[in-house]
C-alpha cells in the first residue's frame, strides 16, 4: 500500500504554544533553538518579542521556504 500525505499548510497549529512560551519566557529576550521548525509557529511567536533570535532546524526542505517568509516579514 502506498500512502501519500498532503500537508494542508493553512491548518497548522503549534501544539501547546502558549504553554511553551510561558516556560521559555522570550519576553526577556535571548537566543532560542527551535529543533522542530516545521511551519515556523514557535519561531514566529518567539520573534514577536524584542531582543530575541532563533536558530531553527528541520529536515524538511519545504521549511526553508517558510523560514524565508518569516525573515522577510521581520525586515
Amino acid at each position: 500500500m502506498i500512502a501519500t500525505i498532503i500537508p494542508d499548510m493553512r491548518s497548522h497549529y503549534p501544539v501547546l504554544l502558549s504553554e511553551i512560551i510561558s516556560i521559555i519566557t522570550p519576553q526577556y529576550g535571548g537566543t532560542f533553538i527551535d529543533c522542530t521548525f516545521g511551519q515556523g509557529g514557535y519561531t514566529n511567536k518567539i520573534l514577536n518579542f524584542e531582543k530575541t533570535k532563533v536558530i531553527a532546524l528541520d529536515r524538511d526542505l519545504e521549511s526553508l521556504r517558510k523560514a524565508e517568509e518569516i525573515v522577510v516579514l521581520l525586515i
